[in-house]
């Protein structure tokens, strides 16, 4: 994914890794002869007005859902890499007994409007989607507390393989 962001970079940007000393990933940031107030990158994120969206109030602009089909199927990669999961087809569904032929795909939120537009982008692909709400919990200090709602959309594809660039 890494090689594929930076052919597609302005030519004034690069990309600096910084491994995390505590986790498995990688912090993407862009450095380059461009300011701040400069940056093509920024600049269209302010455009689309995504530019300091915070978890739970993020997006996808109306332009981006009407993409063309090999757009929406990368966008849908990109997301589903990101905050997506498939399950082990080995394991029972719930308490039916039965197991998937290649897992369960699921995607989670803590945005209901980037939800819907997820529901929204998978039907555009032919899928069939439906979310339901998971409320997380968590402990700070001692104290159990609730988190924001999480939306867990359960995905069905005709090519669930097409859902993930992995």
């Amino acid at each position: 994914v890494i090689k594929r962001i930076e052919k597609k970079l302005h030519h004034d940007i690069k990309l600096k890794y910084s491994k995390y000393p505590t986790a498995n990933c990688y912090k993407v940031t862009l450095s380059g002869k461009t300011s701040y107030n400069n940056n093509v990158y920024l600049n269209e994120l302010r455009r689309l007005n995504l530019y300091g969206t915070l978890s739970y109030n993020k997006f996808i602009p109306e332009e981006y859902l009407n993409g063309s089909t090999e757009q929406r199927w990368e966008l849908l990669r990109g997301l589903m890499d990101s905050d997506g999961t498939v399950s082990d087809p080995n394991k029972t569904i719930g308490r039916t007994g039965k197991t998937s032929k290649c897992g369960n795909i699921s995607y989670s939120t803590s945005s209901h409007d980037l939800c819907l537009n997820v529901l929204e982008l998978i039907r555009s692909l032919g899928g069939m989607a439906k979310y339901y709400i998971k409320i997380p919990y968590y402990t700070y200090l001692g104290e159990r507390k609730q988190g924001k709602d999480n939306y867990v959309i359960n995905v069905r594809l005709k090519h669930p393989n097409m859902a993930f660039t992995r």
